[in-house]
Parts: C-alpha cells; structure tokens; sequence
C-alpha cells in the first residue's frame, strides 16, 4: 500500500536474504524498532511503468521530481551528449533497481540505515491522492513522457 507514503529508489539493488550472505534488512530493522517500507516493486518496465503499477494497485497518483532520480553516469553522459532524453530515460525498462513506498515518518530513517549499509537511496517524488502519476521538471512543469516502458501483453 503506497498511501501517505514518500517514493525512495534504491541505486544499487538491495541484497535482502532470508538467511545466507548478504544484508537480511528485515532483520536489520526488524532490530531498530520494525521495517519501514509499506511496498516496493523492481523497476524492470521503466521507473514510470512501475510506479504507474504501484499507484494503480494502491489507488493512489504520484509526483515525482525528475532531477531527483538518480541516473547512472551513462545515463547522465547519454544525456548530456543527447543520444537520450529524460523521458527515454524514466521510461525505459530494465534498470533492476527498487522502487519503495515508505511512510513520511520513517523515510530518512532508512536512507540513515541503508547508507551505513552501502546501498544508497534518494527520495525522488511522494504519493498523492489525486490519481495522476506526474514527472516535474526543475521548474516545475510537467514532463510529457508518450508510451514507453515494456508492456507484457
């Protein structure tokens, strides 16, 4: 449920175990008073398929600050050379990382976390009421984003 929640997108995939190798952050919060996070999704069909699936799901919209996503430096290097726009950027697919839903309250508390863990989060957009998924430019404006994103059927 991504309700009342602030969207934080995980640079590099979080290794969560239920037991072997790896950081179990269930278990690393579960200790520090309970885990944070009220959904997530892999971003496999693009961050704004996703979160569109995420907000569906959850009967909520979103908006989301586009120059908070964090891009790869490929990504900011094809940006700045112009072999791919922002919207290319936030609607294509097979980024691997995770999308999460985290109440207000609790959201520097797992970037605090995380960071001493290695896995870096940033905070890119919150969930609204009002049902549109929204991208802003620096200046505020919407971003036109078309179709993109995988579709499975």
């Amino acid at each position: 449920d991504g309700r009342r929640g602030v969207m934080i997108l995980a640079r590099a995939p979080l290794r969560i175990t239920l037991g072997g190798g790896g950081t179990d952050l269930p278990s690393y919060y579960a200790e520090r008073g309970g885990f944070v996070v009220s959904a997530a999704i892999d971003i496999s069909d693009g961050l704004a398929a996703d979160l569109g699936h995420l907000c569906q799901t959850s009967g909520v919209g979103a908006r989301v600050l586009a120059a908070d996503v964090p891009l790869s430096p490929a990504a900011r290097a094809a940006l700045a050379r112009g072999e791919a726009s922002l919207p290319q950027l936030i609607t294509g697919g097979d980024d691997y990382e995770l999308l999460l839903a985290i109440p207000g309250t609790r959201g520097a508390e797992l970037q605090r976390g995380c960071a001493q863990l290695g896995v870096p989060l940033s905070r890119i957009g919150e969930f609204t009421r009002s049902p549109e998924l929204v991208f802003l430019d620096t200046l505020g404006a919407p971003i036109t984003l078309g179709a993109g994103g995988y579709r499975h059927f």
